[in-house]
């Protein structure tokens, strides 16, 4: 019994260090990335992108050809970004991602709060209803924001809009937008394409 104590004590020991190696890398990470975002510029509303998306630029900024999406936890604290090319290529920072989203539009006292996946999806979403939104930027992440969504907004009432990937197997963004709405009592809202045509967002639609 000591011995098999002794060895649960290393292992949460080495789980505490692990734990706080981790916290340390993404609060460097934090900085890295409040320092591109001071230095970046506002987005050019003409950048190939957003012209491509058909959307506004928002609050986004730029670096060099970059397009920079901010990331921040239910706390509204700061913590990466994500840049986007002008060919589309999205890349995270090293740092934190899982359990952030980038936001658009005013979420003070809002009555209804839109969630999705990518920010061009989220910029479609905002303009074309006028309600807050925020982007998880992949279906992993639908669910940990929606919690977070749930806990910060209690008043307000939630939509996940999924990603509708009809044509790849097992339709990775409805199962996770499903879920994630079934988790947090969430309403469900799926964009549908006719047959003979492409597209699995509602940017798309």
């Amino acid at each position: 019994v000591a011995h098999a104590q002794g060895e649960y004590e290393q292992f949460a020991a080495q789980r505490r260090a692990a734990d706080a190696e981790r916290r340390r890398e993404h609060e460097a990470g934090a900085r890295r990335a409040s320092l591109l975002w001071e230095k970046s510029d506002a987005a050019d509303p003409h950048h190939p992108y957003l012209v491509a998306k058909h959307v506004k630029a928002h609050a986004l900024r730029q670096s060099g050809a970059a397009l920079i999406v901010p990331l921040f936890d239910a706390f509204r604290q700061f913590w990466n970004v994500q840049r986007i090319l002008p060919d589309g290529g999205k890349w995270f920072r090293k740092g934190r991602a899982g359990g952030l989203y980038s936001p658009i539009g005013d979420l003070t006292n809002p009555t209804q709060i839109l969630l999705c996946e990518g920010w061009a999806t989220g910029a479609t979403l905002h303009e074309a209803s006028g309600h807050p939104v925020l982007c998880a930027m992949n279906a992993g992440n639908l669910l940990p924001v929606a919690k977070a969504a749930r806990t910060t907004w209690t008043g307000a009432d939630l939509v996940i809009c999924a990603d509708n990937d009809w044509k790849t197997e097992g339709n990775p963004g409805l199962t996770a937008a499903t879920a994630a709405a079934k988790a947090t009592g969430a309403h469900l809202a799926v964009p549908l394409f006719p047959e003979g045509t492409r597209g699995s967002d509602f940017n798309d639609l």
